[in-house]
């Protein structure tokens, strides 16, 4: 089947997979779309196999071309022509050019495979896009790229991960990620290439999104420390934030195009942990966490307070009773106060608990950092503040038992008893 479309299909396309045989010699247009107003639905595909064949190097594309729109939000895999024979140069390619615009998914490329974005009047949306090598994404001319889960790769060779001269945006709620592959070499140590993007955007006019930076994989980069992101500029920017948003970069080296010059973001930081940039935020976490307590172990009576630790500075005046609850066996425990010991550290101080059994303290999430930028914590780390999981939980034993004897039993020599508790 090859379908080529410059009016809307008055049929419904209800495949879930397309697939080449072996050997096909040939290049075939599997599916095209092309003129203002023409939609070509493939929504219900979810996978394509192409093998390749001898004889020639040959592409078997999805475009959309001239203002047409195809929709490929269902597509979960493509797998391209073989690297094990073939030549390795028969390509499956999703192509948008000429203020065309694709949908994707939850997407993952592999084998001999791309993703095309060749103007900047062309466009692509997703979810999530994932490559594995020797998969290739290309943004040429300043096409777009608008993700809204993440955007991971394996490769380690750079050419085959080319945003350099794209815009690579991310939008919507949740978590979203983005694999750091670059070798770092300082501010001046690259102008293209080198996995780095022509400008990256998070969020949108009145949306306010939030990213976190990753180095999950060694895309032969790291060294002797963790890869970096150079982003090189669109219209003197490399980085748009837009208001609301956030930027967490961890301790991740991220060089940046910043009113024409080349600056190493990391450093605007200044030693704290958080700044104000552009419309939104950049920071090396999403919010406070608590990254200690004690008691944390089995504790004898009478146990009246615990002691906790946030990851950075937070302002004092968001962490009050209210934000705390407490649990032990008998049931809920009343707060008596939060008092600061010094720095990070504070006090939880409740009636004193003698009872045997678990207490369990649950902390957040509506504390803010000492700035105020960072309004929720993170506990659970993946960026976005506030969430359920953001709030800490810990529990410690109050024992008034002691270890108890559990089995005996006489040595061979009849002289010790061994036991167990």
């Amino acid at each position: 089947l090859s379908l080529v479309a410059y009016q809307t299909p008055a049929f419904t396309f209800s495949a879930t997979s397309y697939e080449l045989p072996e050997d096909y010699r040939a290049s075939r247009t599997l599916f095209h779309a092309e003129g203002g107003g023409v939609v070509l639905d493939l929504s219900s595909l979810k996978s394509v196999l192409v093998r390749g064949g001898w004889s020639g190097a040959w592409n078997y594309p999805f475009t959309a071309k001239n203002s047409a729109f195809v929709d490929l939000s269902g597509l979960e895999t493509v797998v391209g022509g073989r690297t094990d024979t073939y030549s390795a140069d028969d390509w499956v390619s999703l192509r948008t050019e000429l203020g065309g615009r694709m949908t994707l998914g939850d997407l993952t490329l592999s084998r001999v495979s791309r993703v095309q974005i060749v103007d900047s009047s062309a466009s692509i949306q997703g979810s999530s896009l994932t490559f594995q090598a020797p998969a290739r994404l290309e943004v040429t001319d300043f096409g777009t790229l608008e993700l809204t889960r993440g955007l991971s790769f394996n490769n380690t060779d750079e050419s085959q991960i080319s945003t350099h001269n794209g815009i690579v945006k991310f939008t919507g709620v949740g978590e979203k990620t983005l694999e750091v592959g670059g070798t770092d070499s300082g501010p001046a140590g690259f102008t293209s290439g080198n996995f780095g993007i022509g400008r990256l955007e998070v969020g949108a006019p009145g949306q306010p999104a939030t990213l976190k930076l990753v180095d999950l994989v060694d895309n032969g980069n790291r060294g002797d420390g963790s890869e970096a992101l150079y982003l090189y500029g669109v219209d003197t920017e490399g980085l748009v934030l837009h208001s609301g948003s956030k930027l967490v970069i961890g301790d991740l080296n991220v060089y940046v195009l910043h009113g024409g010059t080349m600056v190493h973001l990391n450093a605007l930081l200044a030693g704290g942990d958080t700044i104000s940039y552009g419309g939104g935020v950049i920071g090396r976490f999403g919010g406070p966490a608590v990254i200690a307590m004690n008691p944390d172990v089995p504790t004898l009576p009478v146990v009246d307070h615990v002691d906790i630790t946030f990851d950075t500075p937070i302002n004092p005046a968001t962490f009050t009773t209210a934000d705390v609850q407490i649990t032990g066996p008998s049931g809920a425990i009343p707060v008596s106060s939060v008092s600061q010991i010094a720095g990070p550290d504070y006090r939880i101080s409740f009636p004193g608990q003698s009872d045997h059994g678990y207490v369990t303290v649950r902390v957040g999430p509506n504390i803010q950092d000492i700035t105020g930028l960072l309004t929720q914590m993170d506990q659970n780390g993946n960026g976005v503040y506030g969430e359920p999981g953001d709030v800490f939980e810990g529990r410690f034993l109050v024992d008034i038992r002691g270890p108890a004897v559990v089995s005996a039993v006489v040595m061979r020599d009849g002289g010790l008893v061994g036991v167990r508790f």
